[in-house]
């Protein structure tokens, strides 16, 4: 886990360690769905240009009690996520508080915590939800699932289908009434 700390600049890190960094953006889907989206994570992937590396998963930041809360109706951020991906493709999650053996060619990926979002969801303007899937924050899936969108279309011609959207945010609200 990353949060908290300073990233290290790419072309630092790969003159630094035996690594080529693959890639390195923002994580889709990992800010608490709210009113204010939770700040989004970050996805790390590196290959081992080197053998018989030892590396050590350290802290508490992947365990559920210090996940990023959602607060007056939001969704929690993510947890973390660590995982090595072997040169015959073949993936192993990676636990806490470990040591890990990681070989050469092997790919190392790390998706670091989202922040908790602020506010009830369904009050997040359309627009914003549909701004947040056109930059990659959020995917179309989880515009509907955590905040009663629906957008239709593709790359370059999303937009927002009012009438579901307001059909689905409407039978939200109305189950939530019954529940409460």
């Amino acid at each position: 886990n990353m949060g908290g700390s300073r990233a290290t600049d790419p072309e630092i890190f790969e003159v630094a360690y035996p690594y080529t960094l693959l890639q390195y953006e923002l994580a889709p889907d990992t800010g608490g769905a709210g009113r204010w989206r939770g700040g989004t994570g970050a996805m790390l992937r590196w290959r081992v240009e080197t053998s018989e590396i030892q590396c050590v998963t350290v802290g508490a930041g992947m365990l559920e009690e210090t996940r990023a809360y959602g607060l007056l109706g939001a969704k929690p951020g993510s947890l973390p996520r660590m995982k090595v991906i072997s040169r015959d493709g073949t993936q192993r999650e990676l636990g806490v508080n470990a040591f890990q053996a990681i070989d050469e060619g092997d790919i190392f990926e790390l998706v670091s915590q989202g922040g908790g979002g602020f506010g009830d969801p369904l009050e997040r303007e359309a627009d914003q939800v549909l701004r947040d899937v056109i930059d990659g924050l959020v995917s179309q899936g989880a515009a509907l699932a955590d905040y009663g969108v629906a957008i239709a279309g593709a790359d370059g011609n999303r937009k927002i289908n009012l009438e579901a959207t307001k059909q689905e945010r409407s039978r939200r609200k109305a189950t939530e009434r019954k529940s409460a």
